[in-house]
């Protein structure tokens, strides 16, 4: 059975689509000179601004309210949540922080602390009992 969206998008469609524009996003990455680290600040606002266009669309496509997102206290589910509330909104990203035996008390006040400088109130499932 194939469910389709409002506007006739399968995931199957959704996902292809996704897989080809991150695709395409990484070939423009692979072209980066490999010699320096240094950016452009113009090129860093393209990027960003292609990047919430993705999400946007891709939220828009899949008819959702909104995303949730994992925090980790990380750079990277930091960078995530950052550019999800900059292309969604702040009451559309829901964070959730999800400690576990694994888990630094630092990184679980670090992904609060990141959720309240986003305007967000994360909700933390403790996982220490089953993780």
């Amino acid at each position: 059975m194939v469910f389709a969206d409002r506007n006739g998008a399968t995931p199957s469609s959704v996902m292809e689509r996704t897989a080809r524009e991150c695709s395409e996003m990484m070939s423009d990455i692979d072209r980066v000179p490999t010699a320096s680290f240094a950016t452009e600040p113009s090129d860093l606002a393209v990027r960003r601004e292609r990047i919430e266009e993705f999400v946007t669309e891709i939220i828009r496509d899949v008819a959702a309210d909104g995303v949730v997102v994992g925090m980790s206290g990380g750079v990277d589910s930091t960078l995530a949540t950052t550019l999800a509330v900059e292309a969604l909104g702040p009451e559309r990203v829901t964070p959730l922080v999800l400690p576990s035996l694994k888990s630094a008390e630092s990184h679980v006040r670090d992904a609060r602390m990141a959720a309240a400088d986003l305007g967000l109130d994360p909700i933390t499932i403790q996982l220490r009992p089953l993780v």
